[in-house]
């Protein structure tokens, strides 16, 4: 019984990590001020411009969760990045991640911009899409 339990415990903590970075994903879909894109003619949008979905986030086909290392997790170490990424206009791909400001945490940023190369947007729509991410544990 107490292993049953114990085992409830962690799964609940790791679907409360996984939502805590699927948040800060999420964010940029209720108009976060730090996210922005450059559409494909050069026009800057910035979150703060839209109630909802911010469109070039409802243009991603595919997009992947930043690995949380456990051994950050148990200690609860938390940072709050963010990430511009380049896209090839004519396939959506990425080619490029840079950091426009750290999480504080090496690895954590590593994790962030390891996820960002794997995701890919509509083509023909977006260049440039700055992506805030935030690593946090859930508070007991």
């Amino acid at each position: 019984m107490k292993r049953s339990v114990a085992s409830l415990s962690a799964r609940g903590l790791l679907a409360c990590l996984a939502l805590s970075i699927l948040s800060a994903l999420d964010a940029q879909q209720r108009g976060d001020p730090l996210s922005s894109a450059v559409d494909a003619k050069g026009v800057r949008h910035r979150g703060t411009d839209y109630v909802g979905p911010v469109p070039w986030m409802a243009d991603a086909i595919k997009k992947r969760r930043p690995d949380y290392p456990y051994e950050l997790r148990a200690r609860h170490v938390a940072g709050s990045g963010l990430f511009r990424i380049t896209l090839d206009v004519t396939t959506g791909s990425v080619s490029k991640v840079a950091m426009i400001q750290s999480t504080g945490v090496p690895a954590l940023d590593d994790s962030a911009m390891k996820a960002l190369r794997q995701w890919q947007w509509k083509p023909g729509k977006w260049k440039e899409i700055d992506v805030p991410i935030t690593f946090m544990t859930p508070r007991r």
